[in-house]
């Protein structure tokens, strides 16, 4: 339940209620000490919520601060006192724009921190994609669950890389779309869980993927320590030359592969560089 989808308090109550079935109204009632009818009139606008029994309402429905201040806006809201009311209005629009920031931001980093994410985004461009979260499961490899990937289709309607068209979701081309920027911190950590599932998926696949379909390559070699930024340059161009051949490759893909490229050490430096190395 996200108290910053709601415009009256009454839909918040009712929705954690939906939401946590194992509390009835009548232990709400008991958990505030009060009345069930009493609940019962609040919740069909017979009366108004007593301002002293927010704070137990809170606690009972383990909200956190800002929502305690964002139910209290919407108590607000209903005030007969003009200045009273824009003021909670007001409150309640910034509140609401930076929950919506934060929720697309949550979802940037799932994007790329989750690889299920990713693979369902590229499935979706594929000829005979199908929504069905039961058809998604089975198809990516390894198989995830129902919830796996109805929660990854959610994720990518929210980002703007799956649309509805003509009542089926289609997935969005890189081109025009671009999720948002992610603070450095977050998009780093976001990246390393993201190589890791992609190396560890890569280790599982080897014996069991056919040699037809499965590439592996792999070079060891010595190079002067500050020409590192030009390899590393050199690859990165090399990556998006591929992405590039492939998005102009003719015919319907139907197929999603990961490529992971990985450049890391296997000594310290030597020679003139052994003093920096870390």
């Amino acid at each position: 339940m996200r108290v910053y989808d709601h415009l009256d308090y009454r839909d918040v109550i009712t929705a954690f209620l939906a939401d946590n079935p194992y509390i009835s109204m009548r232990e709400l009632a008991r958990r505030m000490d009060c009345s069930v009818s009493w609940i019962s009139q609040i919740l069909k606008r017979k009366r108004e919520l007593d301002p002293s029994k927010l704070p137990t309402l809170c606690d009972v429905m383990g909200l956190g601060a800002e929502e305690v201040a964002y139910m209290e806006s919407l108590i607000a809201l209903e005030s007969p006192v003009e200045s009273v009311h824009r003021g909670a209005w007001s409150r309640i629009s910034t509140a609401r724009r930076k929950a919506e920031s934060e929720a697309v931001r949550d979802d940037a980093v799932r994007l790329f921190s989750e690889w299920i994410w990713g693979a369902v985004w590229q499935l979706s461009l594929c000829e005979g994609f199908d929504e069905d979260p039961r058809w998604i499961a089975r198809t990516l490899i390894p198989q995830v669950t129902e919830n796996e990937a109805r929660d990854a289709i959610e994720g990518l309607v929210s980002l703007g890389l799956l649309e509805r068209v003509d009542g089926r979701l289609v997935g969005v081309s890189e081109d025009r779309s671009t999720p948002p920027e992610l603070p450095t911190e977050a998009y780093n950590q976001a990246l390393v869980s993201w190589h890791r599932h992609h190396l560890n998926n890569v280790n599982d696949r080897m014996m069991d993927t056919p040699n037809d379909i499965r590439l592996q390559l792999g070079i060891t070699m010595s190079l002067p320590n500050d020409q590192l930024l030009v390899l590393h340059q050199q690859i990165v161009r090399a990556l998006m030359e591929v992405g590039g051949m492939v998005e102009a490759m003719p015919g319907p893909k139907t197929r999603v592969m990961h490529l992971v490229i990985g450049l890391v050490p296997v000594t310290r430096a030597t020679g003139r560089h052994a003093e920096r190395s870390t």
